[in-house]
């Protein structure tokens, strides 16, 4: 039996959705899930992602994942009494190796806490969009494939990113029933004259992150050439979502 694949816009439109027996995967390209990409690869050994601030300085100060680092923004800024912001380049070796991240941003981890009833759920970005794509196509679930957005608005480069992740499943083989908006942004990114950089550029959120001084996190972010391994959530606890690496 073919097996469906959506695209849904912003995290606030997927609270509203049945994820249920689905396999959900959440993108927010500026900048969560390619943060929590870095933070892997340089050896965090986890990530919680939690709704709130308070529940970020909560779980830090019970201990129960020992000394743990806060990362995250709000409106695009550090949060203050935060060890790190939301900027993939201070996410290095030496200081993220063996520590649990605790983590909340203004828009991602909320697409990612709002995935407590899908049966799985992976976190993708430009940075890992092949592994994902292959994991998509040896699973047999139907596929809801979640834009972060920003403050419940669309924004553009999740939607690049969502569309690179359809067309390379497709490419793999897989028989899958597209939805609308699913179709839409797959033909947008292939049937596009400009790189993956130029079109993102042109978005509002994109634009805004460039004023606030964080245009070269982009350089990252929408770098489509690396090939880090797929993020994982391991389960839900609490509200709270811990993310794992291969």
């Amino acid at each position: 039996m073919r097996r469906s694949i959506d695209v849904i816009a912003t995290a606030q439109d997927a609270m509203s959705r049945n994820l249920e027996g689905h396999l959900a995967v959440v993108i927010d390209v500026l900048r969560a899930t390619s943060v929590m990409s870095v933070a892997i690869r340089n050896g965090a050994k986890q990530i919680v992602a939690v709704s709130s601030v308070e529940e970020a300085f909560s779980l830090r100060d019970s201990g129960r994942f020992g000394d743990v680092l806060l990362g995250g923004e709000r409106n695009a800024m550090k949060i203050e009494g935060f060890d790190l912001d939301n900027s993939p380049y201070n996410y290095v070796n030496e200081c993220v190796d063996g520590k649990t991240i605790v983590m909340t941003t203004t828009n991602g981890t909320q697409a990612l806490c709002a995935t407590s009833k899908a049966a799985k759920t992976l976190v993708c970005s430009f940075l890992n969009v092949d592994a994902v794509a292959t994991e998509i196509a040896e699973s047999d679930m139907p596929v809801s494939i979640i834009c972060a957005g920003t403050e419940g608005r669309f924004t553009l480069e999740d939607g690049l990113c969502a569309g690179r992740l359809v067309s390379r499943v497709l490419s793999l083989g897989d028989n899958l029933i597209l939805s609308d908006f699913a179709v839409a942004m797959k033909n947008l990114v292939d049937n596009s004259s400009k790189n993956l950089y130029e079109m993102a550029s042109e978005g509002e959120h994109f634009v805004r992150l460039q004023k606030k001084g964080f245009g070269r996190d982009a350089e990252i972010c929408l770098n489509s050439t690396m090939t880090l391994p797929t993020l994982r959530v391991k389960e839900h606890f609490d509200g709270k979502v811990y993310v794992v690496g291969e």
